[in-house]
């Protein structure tokens, strides 16, 4: 049970995370694969912009909702869906865009580096966020209840947002040095 009683089964936020998830790893392994041309958009890929993109909407809103959320309670449900939805957006344009990076041709592919590093980065974090936010590592009484769980993964997951930030930081710089 979530809270309110709702069922995770019957709870469409879930199932909506779910579909984006399925489609971020389906889309990126055709990507991978070389099943879509993406094109170019101005001298960069159309994968390149989206991961920028996203990459600018979690280092922004981030910080903001951690603050919004403590400033504005009535509003932490819409607050909470676009920092879920948003994120998982997000993610799908860092994966397009990894995979897009990894994909080219092996004379001409990024070193694993602090690209990849930074992408285990997202991905823990999307883990963390995903079982908390859905309550999949619940806590359940004797009659097998769920009952109110706490973010067992809070430190994990904030640590390995500030260590994104940080690897985002130097990988932008390696990117743009000559």
């Amino acid at each position: 049970m979530l809270s309110g009683g709702k069922s995770l089964l019957r709870d469409l936020s879930f199932w909506f995370s779910y579909l984006l998830l399925f489609a971020t790893v389906n889309i990126s392994v055709a990507t991978y694969l070389r099943r879509f041309n993406w094109g170019h958009l101005g001298p960069l890929l159309v994968t390149h912009w989206l991961g920028w993109g996203a990459t600018i909407f979690i280092v922004a809103y981030t910080p903001l909702y951690f603050w919004l959320k403590r400033r504005y309670i009535r509003h932490v449900k819409t607050l909470v869906d676009i920092h879920v939805f948003g994120n998982l957006a997000s993610f799908m344009g860092i994966s397009l865009h990894f995979a897009t990076q990894f994909s080219r041709p092996e004379f001409f592919r990024p070193e694993y580096g602090l690209g990849f590093i930074t992408y285990i980065s997202i991905v823990i974090l999307v883990s963390t966020g995903f079982l908390y936010r859905y309550r999949i590592l619940g806590v359940f009484d004797r009659r097998m209840k769920q009952v109110r769980v706490p973010h067992y993964n809070r430190a994990l997951h904030i640590t390995i947002t500030l260590t994104f930030y940080f690897i985002v930081v130097f990988h932008v710089f390696q990117a743009i040095a000559p």
